[in-house]
């Protein structure tokens, strides 16, 4: 039984893979988030994957630390992803920069001496998935005018500045590979090509680059770099996302709870043989860290203050779950209304003609 502990926010990633991939692993996988484990879940005995250490807020990370040293001290589980060991996502990039590792840095946006950040770069929040909050930035008066900004709508703990490393190849097109680590396996995941700097997903798809990224899969050619950066990392399961420069790969992030498959339907026909062999792929790294299930359950006591706060986070994270879904019902309805008026002015076009 492997059970994967997530941030009620993010509990959708896993989800998928589930659904469309898994096939018999679905069986011996669930999915608890942190409030539900501090309500006294019953856990199953096996494996405990501690998740989304890059979005902890420091109540959600002491939780998450609390909850490793009760487990461990049951003797019933294997765990995975030490909470109090884990590097954080700004922790990473700072210790690969301070290591030679990486070409840029990283700066928090509290007490940031913009004197020092080489230009260009951008700001993002440190724990959200949603990328760069604003475009490329040339000088410190610009960056300065953008923090001041962002500081009346985030969390100024939450920003950070991202030195911009230039990774475009030949063709204008950027490059962005990523690979899981499982436990003590490596897994290649997908190489996505882009004509965007910020690229996430595939915006440039033909036989050529499937052709490349087939070969990536299969070569793991950058395989040493990748264990040192997750050694550095002290993560046992996560995505590594990350590019090259010249001839050097940079690190992006380590994404803890990443989306490890989309539903079948969301993969180009090119891409699709790719996909059904990383699901493989991924499902035996999956299955080496499973640990028998013996039927016993242990349930986890907490004391009222940390229920409580931890009940709190659940309703401020329901509450944002809430207004996304708003924001995106509201984008639909924007979209279909200037399609349909669009339609009503053609149609008016040609009644008149």
């Amino acid at each position: 039984m492997i059970t994967f502990v997530v941030s009620l926010r993010h509990r959708h990633h896993l989800l998928m893979y589930l659904e469309s991939w898994a096939g018999d692993l679905r069986d011996r996988i669930r999915i608890v988030d942190y409030p539900e484990l501090a309500t006294g879940h019953p856990l199953s005995h096996g494996t405990i994957v501690f998740c989304d250490h890059e979005a902890f807020s420091p109540p959600e990370k002491a939780f998450a630390i609390e909850s490793w040293e009760k487990l461990s001290r049951t003797g019933c589980f294997r765990l995975v992803n030490d909470p109090s060991r884990a590097l954080s996502r700004t922790e990473l990039m700072i210790e690969l920069a301070d290591l030679g590792l990486n070409d840029f840095r990283v700066h928090r946006v509290s007490g940031i001496d913009s004197t020092r950040v080489h230009f260009p770069a951008f700001v993002r929040v440190r724990d959200d998935h949603k990328g760069n909050l604003t475009d490329l930035v040339h000088d410190r008066n610009s960056l300065d005018r953008e923090i001041a900004g962002l500081e009346k709508q985030h969390d100024p703990a939450r920003l950070i500045v991202i030195e911009y490393c230039e990774t475009r190849l030949p063709g204008d097109v950027y490059r962005k590979y990523s690979i899981f680590r499982v436990g003590d396996r490596y897994v290649p995941h997908h190489l996505v090509f882009s004509r965007r700097w910020n690229l996430k997903m595939h915006d440039i798809i033909d036989d050529a680059r499937a052709e490349e990224e087939r070969i990536f899969l299969e070569s793991n050619p950058h395989a040493s770099w990748v264990r040192d950066v997750f050694e550095i990392s002290r993560i046992e399961f996560g995505r590594l996302e990350y590019a090259i420069s010249g001839e050097r790969p940079q690190a992006w992030e380590i994404n803890t709870n990443p989306m490890i498959m989309l539903a079948p339907r969301s993969y180009p026909r090119t891409l699709m043989p790719m996909r059904q062999a990383f699901a493989v792929e991924i499902g035996k790294a999956l299955e080496e860290i499973d640990s028998p299930d013996d039927g016993a359950q242990t349930q986890l006591d907490y004391s009222s203050e940390v229920r409580a706060a931890m009940a709190e986070i659940a309703d401020a994270q329901k509450a944002e779950m809430r207004a996304l879904q708003h924001a995106a019902e509201r984008e639909r309805w924007r979209r279909w209304s200037r399609g349909a008026i669009r339609l009503v002015r053609a149609a008016l076009t040609r009644g008149t003609e």
